[in-house]
């Protein structure tokens, strides 16, 4: 069910699983480390590419995760903006998720090709639920235009006038190129 992979407590719940099997994952292989002789350090050291580096990445992702849910649940939050909140936590969750698909499968807890269909679907739903929005939600977090500074990045909507205002403003636009003799005498002898 799709409405199942967009519910926030679902995916928090396997963050949850997830972070508790990186957990054990990455003892043991700290133990199976030691076991072999090697002193703490390089355990640990050995220990973090696959195991104990996932599994901060995934607790830090689990973390936003929870408290962008937070936020949204919050009866503080305007009715207006909470349902895009909610997709935008969907969809980060479900994006974020997307990336674990190998250790929920190696773990036990995705099994079979359908986890992966909801998942990508879900993704594709939402950034096209979330679509109409984006302009509205760039301006929310996009710095004022005169920061910026861009021609193309004004959020007036003018795009070509304004990229024609700054070129027409730019040093000798109007005087023809030092090197205009040159690429004329070179188009009048091609025979294509």
């Amino acid at each position: 069910n799709n409405r199942l992979t967009t519910d926030l407590q679902v995916l928090l719940k396997a963050y949850q699983w997830l972070i508790c099997y990186l957990t054990k994952s990455t003892f043991q292989r700290l133990k199976i480390n030691q076991s072999h002789g090697k002193d703490l350090f390089t355990a640990k050291n050995n220990s973090q590419v696959f195991f104990a580096r996932t599994l901060s990445i995934a607790y830090i992702e689990h973390f936003i995760l929870w408290k962008f849910s937070q936020l949204v649940e919050s009866q503080k939050t305007d009715p207006s903006i909470q349902l895009v909140l909610h997709k935008l936590a969907a969809l980060y969750g479900v994006w974020s998720l997307e990336r674990h698909l190998a250790t929920l499968y190696q773990g036990g807890y995705a099994v079979g090709p359908e986890p992966t269909v909801l998942l990508r679907e879900a993704i594709l739903q939402l950034c096209s639920e979330i679509k109409p929005e984006a302009v509205a939600l760039a301006d929310v977090i996009a710095p004022p235009d005169f920061i910026l500074n861009s021609v193309l990045g004004k959020s007036d909507g003018n795009v070509y006038k304004n990229l024609q205002t700054a070129i027409f403003q730019g040093p000798q636009v109007f005087e023809r190129a030092s090197w205009w003799k040159e690429v004329s005498r070179f188009s009048s002898r091609a025979k294509l």
